[in-house]
């Protein structure tokens, strides 16, 4: 097949479909460009005038001796590890994770000897007295009862009213030490 641009658009080519000797015209198909894929009818004055003949057609450009080899294989991507500003960018982004007291399993070994019941799905431990013992992302929360909140009031931990009728005092733990001083006042009860 021979393939033709056209002068006044070269993105446009297009091949030769047909030719018919009787009537000097010359089927043609849009090989690219807008109409790509439409047929028409042009006269041989027309396509000589308008159309510069491609040097080298489609079939020429086509090395048959490879045409029937497989693909190869492809790479396997390697895993790239994240550079250290999009660590703490996708740290800044949520709400910071407080990795100085312990993840929920440690405060399970640490604190299991007390527990009346432990909820790995929701990561709440109920202490015998009825109240929890969370793990949330920033701190370790204590929903505490009038007794325990008696206790750890007086080790100096700070308490702010909770909602709950059962467990009216919460304790938000954001550092090391606090968590210390709760640990502290579980071993005393």
């Amino acid at each position: 097949m021979e393939t033709y641009t056209s002068k006044k658009d070269k993105n446009v080519k297009a091949t030769i479909e047909q030719e018919e000797e009787k009537y000097g015209t010359v089927m043609m198909c849009y090989v690219s460009g807008p109409d790509k894929g439409k047929t028409f009818s042009i006269t041989k004055s027309t396509l000589k005038r308008w159309w510069d003949k491609d040097e080298a057609s489609f079939m020429d450009t086509i090395d048959f001796e490879k045409v029937n080899e497989p693909y190869p294989e492809p790479k396997v991507q390697k895993y790239i590890k994240k550079p250290q500003s999009v660590i703490e960018y996708e740290a800044k982004k949520g709400k910071k994770y407080n990795n100085d007291l312990p993840q929920f399993e440690q405060i399970i070994e640490q604190i299991q000897e007390f527990a009346s019941k432990i909820n790995d799905r929701s990561k709440y431990i109920t202490l015998p007295d009825k109240s929890t013992v969370w793990r949330k992302t920033a701190s370790v929360t204590v929903y505490a009862t009038e007794g325990l909140w008696t206790k750890l009031t007086e080790v100096g931990l700070q308490s702010k009213p909770n909602k709950d009728k059962d467990r009216p005092f919460a304790f938000t733990i954001q550092s090391t030490e606090d968590y210390e001083k709760f640990l502290e006042v579980l071993s005393d009860v």
